[in-house]
């Protein structure tokens, strides 16, 4: 009686008994959209009923769950706007969910990372946040369970609708690649507010399969932590497959030293390839983040189309990252048996300080094919793992280095690591051009060093041979500038 009391005298106090009393909570905390008149055959635009079926659990306090049976559901612009504590779920890959444009328009966002995208689930967009600044909204909410695609056609259209389904759907293809949009993004979330009595949103993305968006997932917003995204499959995106922080050159980043959004996550078991297909500077993986941690995460067939110069560029880091498979340039982040396989430009950047990589791979990077190496790109230019000089710091235990098929071409390098680094550590590290350790065609080991501004602290163990700071901070004193082995 006691504290059950005062609070309905708090209530009554304020005005709010009446309210408070009006809420019934046996309804609207799970409801199916099929009771909103969502169309599972995809027929007709199912985007207002899903939503008005998310706002209506979103009105009860404490949120609620949206369930989307088996089926086939078209979404057009401005597609589902998640809602503050409610998840929606699908029955597995059964339901698919396709985000189309009404009036389909050629944009191309080749180069750049500034042009606006809208998540078929959003929260937020990809340039601007959502959040009630002053309360913890909106936070807890979520996608599982489902597989989203996109096209840029007007599946309204029964001629358009017909092939579509008879050919992608039915044969489960995917669209042209002039059909991927550069506006629809799968997933996007975007929350900023000020802190109330919880430090992050907390949004949950999970079981999901994502085909022929701009970006796959895009993670963004400052308050996005505590994130567990996790059995995530994207194939064939325009742009970043997955996109954790906002990119420099972002609208709301133009400077680096501004916060990037989306530290403090996990990501497990995500898997990112045919990225980048519109040739800009974009890698499968961008990591922007800091604290995040990633464990069993692959990202392979990232496009490139750039020169081999832009790989190695002197000046700006982010243009290194056409084709990579994984750009990482946050801080403090983990790695642990992650890949880059056969990506069209490096399998790996380091390119910020105190990462930790635990027995992760870079395999036939600019590999020799027509698919990942397009235009101005070519074989034998990337490296598998490029360390800069920007990655004080950096430990890497067990890291590989391999070209499996010796009767292809593939990396340059297995480990280019720039000048005038310091603290840095390469533990029990390999490097393979078919079986060979070692191998005299420039494939191994790169070492870019100026004597004017000598390395310091390091430790670097790459197939079986140890360089270490001397006593007198002096690498080596046969003083060449490029060591390789």
């Amino acid at each position: 009686m006691g504290w059950h009391s005062n609070y309905l005298n708090a209530f009554e106090l304020h005005g709010l008994r009446k309210e408070y009393n009006m809420v019934d909570y046996s309804k609207s905390k799970h409801v199916n959209v099929l009771d909103f008149g969502a169309d599972p055959t995809g027929t007709k635009d199912s985007a207002p009923a899903i939503q008005n079926a998310i706002n209506s659990v979103a009105a009860v306090p404490g949120g609620g769950s949206v369930e989307i049976p088996s089926g086939i559901y078209l979404v057009s612009n401005d597609f589902i706007n998640l809602r503050d504590r409610v998840e929606v779920y699908g029955h597995g890959f059964s339901t698919q969910i396709i985000g189309f444009n009404k009036n389909p328009k050629i944009l191309r966002d080749v180069d750049g990372d500034d042009m606006e995208c809208q998540g078929v689930f959003h929260m937020g967009s990809y340039n601007t946040f959502v959040g009630d600044m002053g309360t913890n909204i909106p936070m807890r909410f979520g996608v599982r369970d489902m597989f989203i695609r996109a096209a840029n056609l007007n599946l309204l259209n029964p001629n358009i609708r017909k092939g579509f389904f008879e050919y992608q759907i039915a044969q489960g293809k995917h669209v042209a690649d002039n059909y991927i949009p550069d506006n629809i993004a799968g997933i996007i979330v975007h929350t900023r507010f000020d802190i109330f009595n919880e430090p992050e949103a907390a949004p949950i993305i999970s079981n999901v399969e994502i085909w022929d968006t701009a970006v796959g997932i895009a993670i963004l917003g400052e308050h996005d932590r505590a994130m567990k995204v996790d059995k995530v499959r994207i194939r064939k995106t325009r742009r970043q497959g997955l996109l954790v922080g906002k990119p420099v050159g972002h609208p709301q980043r133009q400077i680096e030293d501004r916060n990037s959004g989306a530290a403090d996550n996990k990501f497990v078991m995500v898997e990112v390839s045919d990225a980048n297909l519109g040739g800009g500077y974009h890698g499968a993986i961008e990591v922007y983040g800091a604290q995040c941690k990633f464990v069993a995460c692959t990202a392979w067939f990232a496009v490139r189309n750039k020169p081999g110069s832009d790989l190695y560029h002197t000046t700006n880091q982010y243009l290194r990252k056409s084709g990579a498979g994984w750009a990482v340039f946050g801080e403090r982040n983990m790695f642990i048996g992650c890949t880059a396989q056969e990506n069209g430009g490096h399998g790996w950047i380091v390119g910020f300080k105190d990462n930790q990589f635990m027995n992760c791979l870079g395999e036939s990077s600019s590999y020799e094919n027509k698919i990942t190496l397009v235009g101005a790109a070519h074989t034998d230019q990337a490296a598998n793992w490029y360390i800069s000089r920007n990655a004080s710091g950096a430990r890497l235990v067990a890291p590989r280095s391999a070209n499996p098929k010796s009767d292809r071409k593939a990396s340059r390098y297995g480990f280019y690591i720039e000048s005038k680094l310091d603290d840095i550590s390469i533990v029990a590290g390999s490097s393979r051009n078919g079986n060979k350790l070692t191998q005299g065609d420039d494939r191994h080991l790169f070492f870019k060093y100026d004597s004017s501004v000598p390395w310091r602290n390091f430790y670097i163990d790459i197939n079986f041979k140890v360089m270490r700071t001397s006593l007198d901070s002096i690498i080596n004193s046969n003083k060449k500038d490029d060591i390789k082995f």
